[in-house]
Order: structure tokens, then C-alpha cells, then sequence
């Protein structure tokens, strides 16, 4: 092998070139030094025979006590030490002396050559060595090596891991073996052992780690197929390797965390809540949202499905992973506007006059699109699917029965929904246990009377005066005849009866609404209104007929596995503290719907901050939300869905 193959360290050149210096000066010592500000960065020394190395005490002397020739030049050749200065930069400068001079009279000319090279010297050995640290495979075997393990490190995404295995092979001995049988045997073992480790784990990295150590990482493997990979290693290199391997593995599931994705996606999602805040439509009228929506989910690379005479849409998502007998998991969100004038102020606000997002339903399209886009990016891993539903005319009430009616559910087994909510602050969300909102019933009641003259009302049956009593009345129905640790509601809120100041109304029609926590309550509400209204208005000699129409059940989340499961992904991403407690209302929401049919949990987002005024509440004509809070509901949507299918495919 020649001197070219093998080049010399800068250490060698540096003592060859001081030492010619040395002698050339016949000095004691010669130092080259690099000070950047008073602070000495490089020092090399070459001393005279049986002269101590001065090198270690002259880094740390105090700057007041350095000697002349480290803070000036000196080229006056009587002086018995010389030095010549270079500046490196703005801050370094590079000194070259010879100290202790006997020969008197020489010249200083060669310090200043040698000086003019060394500071280059120097920096093209900095950069080799870089370039040997930037050098990712092992030279004998072609593998990769430790510099690959730490960049491996650094760079590995964990949102792209769902499992990690990991192989320890040690050859045991090593140095001994090549001492007694010679280093080139010793080297075909190390490349054999590397060989069947590429073998069997053709889709790893395999790192050799040091001289007689291997590594393996195998991303994204079952326990199953990782740990038949290693008994056939094992074998092999047992037969190989006259017994100086050893083997030692690990696997860890990892858990799925879409967090990081979800803050990568971020400024797509807040994208479109702009756009569909913009855009809004009317319940049973939102024929472009379902459009627009159905052209992202395209997009996406799924495929819309659309119904002929009702908006909104579903999609599926099937599981990489997913067998006949793996679960299917829903995800919600409603698309609709309401009948309200915006003055919000906002950039994006509504170019529909009349029409606006006070409800934040352009939020929950929005998070939803987000979740599913990180789900498609998880889609292989999925154990199971996830069937997509952006819902039309929630705020009629009864939006959602119609997917129902028409079979959406029938083959899934739970859903998910969440609701971002201006009472809530952000960042927090809230899934708890139990009634979280109410029912709503609606009812009319028509009273029949007998007009007759203002002047003479003993001549009539008086109408308005008959649905008095029955609203004085119904309301025994909340204070007498229910539980009164039971929330139940019982409002009238419309009148409409009489022709004339002085005329007995011989008709009046009473509407209202009924909202509970109590599905028990609930059927006991319409036939005790019926008794009321139709007794009430016979004692008066009238009539009352009762019209009772029924909408959205309670919410409750009364399955503990889904609300542990919506619990566990929320502070898996954002901490315990992100769970915030929320009082129960009395507001309703269709979602019930779907929840009478198959197992659900319902959510709140939290939208409100005041620190930047935005305080409205939802339905309010200055409603908005703070956006930070999007990438949480979107994350949320795929780390419910993705959690349920691990956990039922166990």
C-alpha cells in the first residue's frame, strides 16, 4: 500500500513543519497559535531536546502574563525570540514564533512564509474530516454506520411509525480471534455477519456500529414477522459464525400521534374554513358545499358518494389493514348556515347576504376534511375503516335522520362528533359521560272557542283567555310531575289568536318546545301536555288538540369505551390538561340521531378567546372562532378514528 493510500495526520505535518522551523532558528520552542479575541483556539508546539513542552501552561496563562512575543510581533532579530502575526478574520488572528533564539541575526522572512500556509493546512484537515464524519457506510462492509445511526436519529419522523424492531448483534472476542487466526479472517466473519443481517432483513437499516457490533432497525413490522426474521438470523449466523455471535432483539408498538401532522396541515385547514365561511348555504340548499367538498375529498383520492334528492355526502376509507371482520368507525360534521345578517368584519365573511356560519359549521367541514386528509396519509396502517359523513340541514333539527332513514349506519359501529363552542375557551375540548344536551320536541297547541262580542263575553267561549290556562298550567308539568333533579324545559314560544280588540278570539294556536336529559321523562311529556291542554280547555268549554312532534333525542355519551377512547387521543396529543369540564345544556343537536342507532360519543371544541375578542357565542351575528383550535378538532377526528380501530382489532 502507498504513502498516497495512507496520507499523514495534521498533527504529523504540523510537528514536521515546527521542527524545521526549530532547527532553522536553533530556538528553544516554535508555536503556531490561532487566538480569537484573547482566547487561544489552536496551539501546536515544537520544543528542543531536553526542553519541557511549555504548550498547556502557555494556553492558560492570564493575559497579563503572556509573554511579549503572544501580544505583538517581534522582528527585530537581536531579541532572542521572534514572531509574525497573520489575521484570519475580523476576530482571529494566526502567530508564528520562535522563542529562546540562538543564532542571532536570521531573518524572519521563513516565518512568514511558513505562516502564510499553516491557517490552510489547518482548515483543509478540518474539512476532511468532516467529510470522513459525513462518510455514512462502514468501509469494510458497504453498511451503513454510526454516523448513519445519528442521522437516522435526527431525521426520523415518529408520525410514521406504528412499530420499531430492533436487533443487537454482537461477535464476541473479536480481537482475540484475529490474533490468533489473522485479521483477514477475522474480517470475513464481519462481512458474513453483516451479509445475513442484510439478508434477512432486507427492508431494515443495518448499522455497523462499531468494530465487532451490528444494529438493526426494522420500521413499521408486526411482532410476528419481526420475530421470524430473527430466529432465521439466529440460525444462520449460528452456523456461520463459529459461535462468536450473539443476538438480542426488541419490539415496541408505537403509538400513533397526529399531533405533528396535524400542525403541518394547519394552514390547509384554516384555508378552508375561510372558504366555506365565505360560502355559506342554507339548511336543505347547500348544494355547492356538498360540491366543493365532494371535489376536495376527490382530491384526496376517495370518492364521494352523493344522494339524488338531499345534500350532503359520505365517503369511505378503507384500512390497509382492515379484514371482513375489522370495525368501521364514523366521523361527522354537519355543513349548514343560518338565516343570519354577518358583522363580523372579517376578511372572509359571508358573500351571501342574509346567510351566515354563526353556528361554526364551516369549522367542523373544515376539521373534518383536515382529519381525513391526515388518515388518508395513515391509510395503509388502518385496522379497519372509516366511513366519512359531511351532514346537510342540522339546524332543522332532524337533518340527520334522513342518512339514517337511508342506511348510512348500517354497517358501522360507532360514530364520532364534535361541536366547536364559543362558551368553551380555547384551546380546551371537553368529552365527558352522560346527558351533554337535551332533546328538543316541538308542539302545538289549536283552541277552539266561541266568538262573541267584546261587551258580552257570557255569549262566547273565550279562546285567548282558555290558552292562558293551559300555559299557567303546562308548567306543573316542570315544577310538580318531574323529578326535580331532572332538567326538563317546557316553553311557549308563539301566540297567535284574535281578529279584533272587542271581539272573543274564537281560535288561538300555541307553539313551543320541550327539551330534557331524561329519555324517561321524554315519553312521559307529550300525553301529560295532552291531558293538560285538552282538560284545561274542556273546563273552559273549549277544545284543544295537541300536535306533538318529535326530533332530536338527548345527547348522551353513555359509552365509556368511546369516551375513554375520545379522552386517551386527546391527552396522547395534547396533555390531561387540554380536558376541560363543561356543564350539560339545554340546546339540542340532530347527532342524537345517529347515536339512537349505533353506539357514539359527542364533543366540544372550545373556540372562545378573549385575549383577542372573540367573545360572540354561537348563533350570535358576530360569532367567529380562534383559528389556533382547528388543527385540535382535526387531529382529533383521525386520532378517535385510528384509536377505536387498534383498540377493537385487539
Amino acid at each position: 500500500m502507498s504513502d498516497r493510500d495512507n496520507p499523514r495526520s495534521l498533527v504529523e505535518i504540523m510537528n514536521d513543519v515546527l521542527s524545521t522551523v526549530r532547527e532553522h532558528y536553533d530556538s528553544e520552542y516554535v508555536y503556531y497559535i490561532e487566538k480569537e479575541y484573547e482566547d487561544i483556539d489552536v496551539i501546536y508546539e515544537w520544543c528542543a531536546k531536553h526542553v519541557p513542552w511549555q504548550r498547556d501552561k502557555i494556553k492558560m496563562l492570564p493575559k497579563d502574563q503572556r509573554p511579549r512575543w503572544m501580544e505583538q510581533e517581534i522582528t527585530d532579530t537581536t531579541e532572542d525570540s521572534y514572531s509574525v502575526f497573520r489575521r484570519l478574520d475580523e476576530n482571529t488572528v494566526a502567530i508564528l514564533a520562535a522563542v529562546g533564539v540562538h543564532r542571532g541575526g536570521c531573518e524572519v522572512d521563513l516565518l512568514r512564509s511558513v505562516l502564510a500556509y499553516l491557517p490552510e493546512a489547518i482548515t483543509l484537515q478540518k474539512l476532511q474530516k468532516q467529510q470522513e464524519y459525513l462518510s455514512y457506510h462502514d468501509k469494510l462492509t458497504g453498511l451503513y454506520n454510526r454516523n448513519s445511526f445519528v442521522s437516522y436519529t435526527t431525521d426520523i419522523n415518529p408520525d410514521e411509525l406504528n412499530s420499531l424492531g430492533a436487533v443487537s448483534v454482537d461477535i464476541n472476542g473479536l480481537k482475540n480471534f484475529n490474533k490468533e487466526f489473522g485479521r483477514d479472517y477475522g474480517d470475513e466473519v464481519v462481512i458474513r455477519v453483516g451479509e445475513v443481517l442484510e439478508e434477512y432483513f432486507h427492508t431494515a437499516n443495518v448499522y455497523r456500529m462499531t468494530g465487532d457490533e451490528y444494529l438493526v432497525l426494522v420500521e413499521n413490522i408486526t411482532y410476528e414477522e419481526f420475530m421470524k426474521q430473527v430466529h432465521g438470523t439466529y440460525t444462520k449466523l449460528d452456523n456461520i459464525s463459529l459461535g462468536l455471535a450473539s443476538l438480542g432483539c426488541a419490539w415496541e408498538k408505537i403509538d400513533m400521534n397526529f399531533k405533528n401532522l396535524a400542525e403541518q396541515n394547519e394552514n390547509w385547514i384554516i384555508e378552508q374554513r375561510r372558504y366555506f365561511h365565505a360560502h355559506p348555504e342554507l339548511s336543505f340548499e347547500e348544494k355547492n358545499t356538498t360540491g366543493q367538498i365532494g371535489k376536495l375529498l376527490e382530491e384526496m383520492g376517495l370518492t364521494p358518494h352523493y344522494y339524488p334528492d338531499y345534500n350532503g355526502l359520505w365517503a369511505m376509507i378503507e384500512g390497509g389493514k382492515a379484514t371482513p371482520e375489522s370495525k368501521t368507525v364514523a366521523l361527522r360534521a354537519d355543513i349548514d348556515a343560518l338565516p343570519v345578517d354577518e358583522h363580523t368584519g372579517l376578511a372572509f365573511c359571508s358573500q351571501n347576504p342574509g346567510v351566515m356560519h354563526a353556528c361554526g359549521h364551516d369549522c367542523h367541514i373544515a376539521m373534518l376534511l383536515g382529519g381525513i386528509r391526515m388518515l388518508m396519509a395513515q391509510k395503509e396502517d388502518l385496522k379497519g375503516n372509516v366511513k366519512i359523513i359531511f351532514q346537510a340541514a342540522e339546524e332543522s333539527c332532524h337533518g340527520a335522520q334522513y342518512y339514517v332513514e337511508h342506511g348510512f349506519l348500517d354497517d358501522v359501529d360507532a360514530i364520532y362528533g364534535t361541536h366547536i363552542w364559543g362558551e368553551l375557551d380555547a384551546p380546551y375540548m371537553n368529552f365527558e359521560s352522560g346527558p351533554r344536551m337535551a332533546s328538543c320536541d316541538n308542539f302545538r297547541i289549536e283552541i277552539e272557542g266561541v266568538s262573541s262580542h267584546g261587551s258580552t263575553p257570557h255569549q262566547g267561549v273565550d279562546a285567548i283567555l282558555t290558552a292562558a290556562y293551559i300555559i299557567t298550567e303546562i308548567q306543573a308539568i316542570v315544577s310538580r310531575m318531574n323529578d326535580p333533579l331532572n332538567p326538563l324545559v317546557v316553553t311557549v314560544g308563539k301566540i297567535e289568536g284574535g281578529q279584533r280588540f272587542n271581539i272573543l278570539a274564537d281560535k288561538v294556536v300555541l307553539e313551543g318546545t320541550t327539551r330534557t336529559h331524561s329519555p324517561e321523562m321524554r315519553k312521559k311529556t307529550e300525553p301529560l301536555l295532552r291531558r293538560i291542554a285538552e282538560n284545561t280547555a274542556v273546563s273552559m268549554g273549549a277544545k284543544a288538540t295537541l300536535t306533538f312532534e318529535y326530533f332530536p333525542a338527548p345527547i348522551i355519551n353513555e359509552h365509556e369505551d368511546l369516551v375513554l377512547i375520545a379522552r386517551n387521543a386527546a391527552a396522547k396529543m395534547y396533555g390531561s390538561d387540554c380536558l376541560k369540564p363543561f356543564p350539560k345544556m339545554m340546546i339540542s343537536e340532530d347527532f342524537a340521531y345517529y347515536m339512537e342507532k349505533v353506539p357514539g360519543v359527542f364533543g366540544l371544541v372550545g373556540s372562545q378567546n378573549k385575549s383577542l375578542g372573540i367573545t360572540a357565542k354561537n348563533h350570535n351575528d358576530h360569532y367567529t372562532v380562534d383559528e389556533s383550535v382547528l388543527k385540535r378538532g382535526a387531529a382529533m377526528y383521525a386520532q378517535f378514528a385510528y384509536d377505536f380501530l387498534e383498540e377493537k382489532s385487539k
